[in-house]
Parts: structure tokens; sequence; C-alpha cells
């Protein structure tokens, strides 16, 4: 097999941004939202925090929660709840899953993390027909878990571009 065809096949989902891997499997870290379990590609997440204080920033998306010094690196951080229209409550236990876009680290607040799992192509029902709160745009689709049902997202694709310059200038002007 050619590097372009074992490429293509790794991306064989496209735009969702899962990979499989030699055996046809998806590796997806599963995390909780109120009652709600989601999962998103595992190599999306760079990390997963203990909540930090998060010190606000003004005129942003009422999504962005503001931003926290990890490390060094101001890192914007968005509140998955506000972003998929989920009921809001202060959950000081919370972890952030931290993700790598070009324009630099976003922290996604989760209410918990459950597994890492590995999923069949074929366990995984098509984003298709399913009709979801979260936007067409970063829905992968829906996996069996037991007895549950785990709606699969792309966390690095939740965001627009017009989201990403904002989080950008922000942290720039942060910095400066």
């Amino acid at each position: 097999m050619s590097h372009d065809e074992s490429a293509a096949k790794n991306n064989s989902s496209g735009a969702t941004g899962l990979q499989e891997d030699d055996s046809g499997h998806l590796r997806v870290m599963i995390f909780k939202l109120g009652d709600e379990q989601y999962g998103t590609p595992l190599l999306e997440v760079r990390e997963v925090i203990k909540f930090l204080a998060i010190k606000s920033v003004p005129f942003m998306a009422d999504y962005f929660k503001g931003v926290i010094n990890l490390r060094g690196q101001i890192v914007s951080v968005i509140d998955l709840r506000k972003k998929f229209l989920m009921p809001i409550y202060v959950n000081e236990r919370g972890l952030i899953l931290v993700i790598e876009r070009p324009e630099g680290l976003v922290g996604c607040i989760v209410d918990d993390l459950i597994s890492v799992e590995m999923f069949s192509l074929s366990e995984i029902a098509s984003k298709s027909y399913i009709e979801s709160r979260i936007p067409k745009e970063f829905f992968i689709g829906i996996a069996k878990r037991g007895d549950a049902l785990v709606s699969l997202i792309n966390l690095a694709g939740c965001l627009t571009v017009d989201d990403m310059r904002l989080v950008s200038r922000t942290q720039k002007e942060l910095v400066a």
C-alpha cells in the first residue's frame, strides 16, 4: 500500500476527524455532560486537566468562559454545556479537555471522564439520519456502549473560524 493510500485509509472518515487503526477500530475518549455521554477522537485530546480558576474575558461569545494559564500558555476555555444548548450549572469538580487547533490551545469543560473505548465503524450510526441539538458540522454519529448511547463529536471542529479568530486575538492581547 502506498503512502497516499495509507493516509487515505487512516482518514477514511474525512471531516469527522476520527482515525481508524489498522484493525478498523476507532479510539474514542468518552466523557459526561449532565446525564449524557459524549465521545471524541482520542487523538484530538492533547491532555485532560483538573478544573482550574478561569479568568473571564469581556466581549466573548457566551459559551467562552475565559482563559486559563496552563504552564505558561494562555488557553481559551469553552463551556460545552452552553455550546450544546444544555442546562447550565457550576461544576467546580469538572475537568478540562485540552485540544490543539492551529490557532492555539482550547479547553473544553466536561463534567467527568468515563473511559477510552474502541468502536468499529459498523458500531457507529451515521449522522445522515440522526437529528441532534449538536450542529451537524461536528456531530459524527452515535455509538452504543453497553446500554448507553454515546454521541460522538469532533471537538476540534466545534469552533467556527470566527470563534477561533476571536480566541486567537484575545490570547495575543493577553500575552502582550
